[in-house]
C-alpha cells in the first residue's frame, strides 16, 4: 500500500506523519492528495510505495507577497 508522509507543526514543534493512501486510487488521485496535503501543512509531502521507497516529492504551493506573477 502506498502512504504520503510528510511534516506537522504541533504543539511542541514539527513532528513528521504518514497518511496511507486508498487502494484504489489513480496515480493521479494520489498527486492531488500529496499536493493538499503539501499545501495545507506548508512543508513537502512525498509519496512512498509498498516497499518504503520514495516515488516523488510535491513542495508546498509558494505565493509571491504583493508580486503580479
Amino acid at each position: 500500500m502506498y502512504e504520503i508522509k510528510s511534516i506537522k507543526d504541533g504543539t511542541y514543534g514539527a513532528y513528521e506523519y504518514s497518511t496511507p493512501i486508498p487502494a484504489d486510487y489513480s496515480f493521479k488521485q494520489m498527486l492531488a492528495m500529496a499536493r493538499d496535503i503539501a499545501n495545507a501543512n506548508g512543508y513537502e509531502a512525498s509519496i512512498y510505495d509498498d516497499e518504503n521507497e520514495m516515488i516523488i516529492t510535491i513542495a508546498p504551493e509558494q505565493y509571491s507577497m504583493g508580486v503580479a506573477a
